[in-house]
């Protein structure tokens, strides 16, 4: 018989749905100007109702084409309007190598949301 390879565990695929970073954690992140990526994906007139400061705009069915960081551990936060999309874009991201990605929990509505409040 010839040599034996050893077994290696992999890492346990961590499921999509606990990728995820609430706004008040995401709003921290800002405020202390940590190096952020924040993506955009839903489609342009959704854009033009709003969005969030400094984030750049993907829309999910251009992801695949887009021109993406090339620094694989960058953080990035996805966002859209209810979360699927997000959570595709996600999955997306993850599949090219991306080690730090994560969706925007509550989405855009309570982002805007807090944003009002705090301003109140």
């Amino acid at each position: 018989m010839g040599e034996q390879i050893p077994f290696v565990a992999l890492p346990r695929y961590q499921e999509s749905c606990d990728l995820v970073i609430t706004s008040a954690q995401l709003q921290r992140y800002l405020d202390n100007q940590k190096d952020i990526i924040i993506i955009d994906v839903r489609d342009v007139w959704e854009r033009e109702m709003g969005y969030i400061p400094g984030s750049i705009h993907v829309p999910l069915t251009d992801m695949a084409n887009a021109e993406l960081p090339q620094n694989k551990n960058a953080l990035i936060i996805v966002y859209c309007q209810t979360g699927k999309r997000s959570q595709l874009a996600l999955k997306l991201l993850t599949q090219q190598g991306f080690m730090n990605v994560y969706s925007l929990e509550k989405v855009i509505a309570d982002w805007n949301k807090q944003r009002i409040e705090s301003l109140a």
